[in-house]
């Protein structure tokens, strides 16, 4: 998966909080044009489309790696489980962002996209995300 990290992002490596359960996730549209500057989700938003028919949650198990022989720290986390997405839409990556802040686009900082190997058309059923470790890396 070819990942990347929003500049915003990086600021936030120093907080720890990536194993409390402090961030959550999006489904992102095939039309979604990423770029490392967006620094909030409305930013991140007003390029692209969000997908339908799932509720934003929580990253499952988030594990943080430092590696030192490498000089990098590693994330990963569980896979991701969606019930019956809403069929007909594309769907191309899955965005973590902070969601400590509140619960508004506005203030809420995008950590990385993940986009997908191939994008995926939801038929409506389930889906699930799988992170082949690590998600994305900080070095």
């Amino acid at each position: 998966m070819p990942s990347l990290v929003f500049n915003t992002g990086k600021a936030l490596d120093g907080r720890s909080l990536w194993t409390s359960g402090n961030y959550d996730f999006a489904i992102m549209r095939n039309d979604y044009v990423e770029n490392a500057d967006q620094a909030t989700m409305t930013a991140v938003l007003a390029a692209g489309t969000e997908a339908t028919g799932y509720s934003r949650a929580p990253v499952p198990t988030p594990a943080r790696t430092i590696d030192n022989t490498n000089d990098r720290v590693d994330y990963a986390f569980a896979d991701i489980l969606l019930s019956a997405i809403a069929s007909g839409q594309t769907i191309a990556g899955v965005l973590i962002y902070d969601a400590t802040i509140d619960t508004n686009d506005g203030t809420r900082i995008p950590i990385a996209y993940l986009e997908f190997s191939s994008d995926l058309v939801a038929n409506g059923g389930d889906v699930t995300i799988s992170d082949a470790p690590p998600g994305f890396r900080l070095s």
